[in-house]
């Protein structure tokens, strides 16, 4: 397997196990909060990163500007940008968030263009009307069904977006200047949202450990494999698929489309539900700007 068809691959995959993993952190963003779940989630995937940087005989020496660009990227995008996917779930419901995610690869070029001059087809900007008719169609579902436009919700899923895209720019811009192994590079992220996090609990505490406590053994057993998996594993993952990647990250962006179908599916099966005509019908305005994206 050639590295791009490698890259979409591992992210696939990322994308299909944080899918399953969101249904657990939408839960207990909306049963604690969304700022305690992205600290506790980030404080898991920095222990397990660093235990597995160990156990591979891996090390941290590396320029301060490769570390300060990693801790950028953590912060921007496994702080701040989840803290917004987050806060956008409990609005919006984790599938419906997600389709969101279609103007990702918009997003991903535009920045690839300005940063790393990377070439863009501007033509592939009519797919801007099917992501816009995309967000109208499921706006006017939530609409309909409680009375609202959660406004506040889409433009938290947006802003979501479009830090992970910056973040993923600041990551090929540290895989293109050294070698950094997978696990030291997700370390150095995931240590950047927990100083974030941990800035954030000076002024307002947030009982990381004390939240953890009161669950039951059932819901530590969730937050703890969902944290895994959905942080360490597809962290690791999506790092990897990032550095391998050969062409515009705008089209390795595309790719990550699929967890929006992927988290609308086990969002279904999770609440036993149908998705909805409205659900459908965005998801076909999606797959159109994908198709005119990729074509």
């Amino acid at each position: 397997m050639d590295s791009t068809k490698e890259a979409y691959a591992l992210v696939i995959s990322a994308n299909l196990i944080f899918a399953v993993a969101i249904q657990a952190f939408t839960y207990y963003s909306r049963k604690i909060s969304a700022t305690w779940m992205n600290y506790f989630k980030a404080s898991v995937a920095l222990i397990c990163c660093i235990v597995a940087v160990f156990i591979t005989g891996g090390d941290f020496d590396y320029s301060l500007k490769i570390i300060g660009l990693l801790l950028l990227s953590g912060i921007i995008g496994l702080a701040i940008g989840d803290l917004c996917l987050l806060a956008a779930f409990k609005e919006l419901g984790p599938g419906r968030a997600m389709v969101l995610v279609s103007f990702h690869p918009l997003i991903t070029g535009v920045l690839s263009y300005l940063f790393h001059g990377q070439e863009i087809d501007f033509e592939k900007f009519w797919a801007i009307l099917f992501m816009v008719a995309c967000m109208i169609t499921f706006s006017i579902e939530s609409f309909k069904l409680k009375g609202r436009w959660y406004i506040a919700g889409i433009l938290l899923a947006l802003a979501g977006v479009a830090l992970d895209s910056l973040s993923m720019i600041l990551i090929k811009e540290v895989s293109q200047e050294s070698t950094i192994g997978d696990f030291e590079g997700c370390a150095i992220r995931s240590l950047g949202a927990v100083i974030f996090f941990s800035i954030w609990a000076w002024f307002k505490p947030i009982k990381i450990w004390g939240h953890f406590k009161e669950q039951s053994t059932r819901g530590k057993w969730a937050l703890l494999l969902s944290s895994f998996f959905g942080t360490f594993v597809a962290l690791a993952l999506y790092f990897r698929a990032i550095r391998l990647a050969e062409d515009n990250l705008a089209t390795l962006a595309s790719i990550n489309i699929s967890c929006s179908i992927f988290a609308s599916f086990f969002e279904c099966i999770h609440q036993k539900t149908k998705p909805s005509k409205y659900l459908i019908i965005s998801f076909v305005f999606m797959l159109s700007g994908l198709y005119i994206f990729l074509k």
